[in-house]
């Protein structure tokens, strides 16, 4: 018979809710970091929650044949001009509501995946929203 060592759970670290079911979703950008692909392509990896509170993580490689991404996210999200385009920085759209469509990933079903990033008339009052845990450990992407 297999021995299984004994493991405090009463002290679990809260990570926070997680958007978890596929579909539409009203949601406001909250943070965004920097990140590098293991190829080292430089990105950013925006944080979004609802109305609940529950987030969900998106990446946005900033290679040349995938900014069109961060440009879809980009004119959901506000109405910004040539301008301030050509100087784009996340903290310009934080705050800002945006529709996602969140279904399967096709690699592993067991993850989700920000398929599409739509405009919202959506309002999110980020003020209401519950705190955003910090984690303590780096090995949780959140």
């Amino acid at each position: 018979m297999t021995e299984f060592t004994p493991v405090d759970m009463t002290e679990v670290e809260n990570h926070g809710l997680y958007i978890d079911n596929e579909g539409l979703h009203d949601v406001v950008i909250v943070k965004a970091e920097n990140t590098t692909s293991k190829a080292g392509t430089p990105g950013w990896k925006f944080t979004y929650r609802d109305e609940a509170g529950r987030t969900i993580q998106d990446t946005m490689w900033l290679s040349e044949a995938a900014k069109w991404r961060l440009e879809n996210l980009i004119d959901a999200a506000a109405s910004l001009t040539d301008a301030e385009k050509k100087k784009f920085i996340p903290p310009m759209i934080y705050n800002k509501t945006v529709k996602i469509v969140v279904a399967k990933s096709k690699e592993n079903p067991a993850y989700l995946n920000i398929e599409s990033i739509l405009p919202s008339n959506a309002v999110i009052d980020t003020d209401a929203l519950p705190p955003m845990p910090e984690s303590k450990n780096k090995d949780v992407p959140f």
